[in-house]
Order: C-alpha cells, then structure tokens, then sequence
C-alpha cells in the first residue's frame, strides 16, 4: 500500500512539472507569436512605405522625362533659330558684298567722269592758244571763238554729269555705310543667337543628365520595391510557420493538461 501510494505521488509530480513545463512552453510560444505578428504588422508597414516610394519615383521618373522632352524641344527650337540666324547673316554679308561693289563701281564712275571733265578742259586750252599764236585774221579767230563756245556747252553738260556722278557717288557712300552698319548687326545677331544655341545645348546636356540620374533612381526604386516585396513574403511565411507552432503548442498544452487529468 505504502508502495504504490509513493508510486502515485512520485506520478502526480512527474505529470505536474511536465504540466508547468508544458505551460512555460505555451506562454513563451504565445510571447513568440506575439512577436512575430509584431514582425509582420512591422513588415506590412514597410512594405506599404516601399509601395508609395515606388510610386513618387515613378511619377519622379515621368516628370523626369516629361522635362526630358520638352527640353528636347526647346533645344531642336534653337538649332532651327541658330540656323535661321546663319541663313540671315549670310544673306547680309551677300547684301554687304554687292554694296561694296555697287560702291567700287560709283567711284569708278566718278573718277572716270573727273578725267574726261580734265581731259576735255586741257583739249579746249591747247587748241585756243593754237588758234591765237598761230592763226591769223578774223577767219581764225572767229574758228577759235565758235570752237570755245562749243567747249563751254560740252563743259557745262559735263559738269552737270559730274555732278550727278558726284551726287551717286556720295549717295552709294551712304548706301555702303548703312549697309555696313547692317552687317555689323547682322554679325552681332549672329553671335548672339550663337550664344543662345550654345546655352540651349548645354541645358539639354543637363537635362539629359538629369533624365539618366533619374531613371538610375527609379530602377534603384524598383529593387528596393522588390527587396521589399520579398521581404514581406519572407516575413508572412515566418508569420504562418510561428502560427503553425503556437498551434502546436497549444495542442501539446492541451495534451498535457488531459495527461495531467
């Protein structure tokens, strides 16, 4: 009798420790499911912050390149200018060529005109003191007189000519200077547009700089997106398997309760 009531207390120990060991189990696998489901609220979390830093990229990545364009644009505007502005100086360097030469063909003209106008002045004196040193008589005299007057009419058209010539000439001067001053604009503009094409070019440069630094971080976005992603799943499988066994724990407590029972 002694015996087996030692056998049954001895028993009744042996079943109440693995009871409380059962129980230190299921609140420590109670403690573990709590953390993980922390883990994984956690992890729900970064990954819904993951989700919106994808989407800012990418509407990052759109503004990007919607900028790209237009400054694509405004750079294939410029090139149209700049040569525009080439076509244009160009045509006034044309413009200031056939002027110079407008202007070489008036002075040509004028100092032709001035020779003849001497040359015709020297002829008139020459043949009149031949006239008087050798001819003699009213006849000689009288030839001398009617060839001075036909000079004097030949001399006076052709000083009303020179004076044309001079009034063309001086006009083709202005001609050629206002010409010139166009050219100097001309040139001035086109260096300007120069400028602005230069300037153009290089904020395209920028902008496609810009374009790739932002494609680079979208597709860094897309990684870190992914790495999220899996680690959401990694962490939902962990939250599934510390499910499974606080399950079990659960089961062996109730197991263990009964064994107690």
């Amino acid at each position: 009798m002694v015996k087996n009531s030692h056998r049954r207390e001895s028993g009744t120990k042996k079943n109440e420790m693995e009871y409380q060991n059962s129980e230190m189990e299921y609140q420590n696998s109670e403690m573990e499911y709590q953390n993980s489901e922390m883990e994984y609220q956690n992890s729900e979390m970064e990954y819904q912050n993951s989700e919106m830093e994808y989407q800012n990229s990418e509407m990052e990545y759109q503004n990007s390149e919607m900028e790209y364009q237009n400054s694509e644009m405004e750079y294939q505007n410029s090139e149209m200018e700049y040569q525009n502005s080439e076509m244009e100086y160009q045509n006034s360097e044309m413009e200031y060529q056939n002027s110079e030469m407008e202007y070489q063909n008036s002075e040509m003209e004028y100092q032709n005109s001035e020779m003849e106008y001497k040359n015709s002045e020297i002829e008139v004196l020459c043949i009149t003191l031949l006239n008087v040193r050798v001819g003699h008589g009213t006849k000689w005299k009288w030839n001398a007189a009617l060839h001075y007057q036909k000079w004097s009419k030949t001399a006076t058209e052709e000083k009303a000519e020179q004076k044309k010539n001079e009034m063309e000439y001086q006009n083709s001067e202005m001609e050629y200077q206002n010409s010139e001053m166009e050219y100097q604009n001309s040139e001035m503009e086109y260096q300007n547009s120069e400028m602005e094409y230069q300037n153009s070019e290089m904020e395209y440069q920028n902008s496609e700089m810009e374009y790739q630094n932002s494609e680079m971080e979208y597709q860094n976005s897309e990684m870190e997106y992914q790495n999220s992603e899996m680690e959401y799943q990694n962490s939902e499988m962990e939250y599934q398997n510390s499910e499974m066994e606080y399950q079990n724990s659960e089961m062996e407590y109730q197991n263990s309760e009964m064994e107690y029972l």
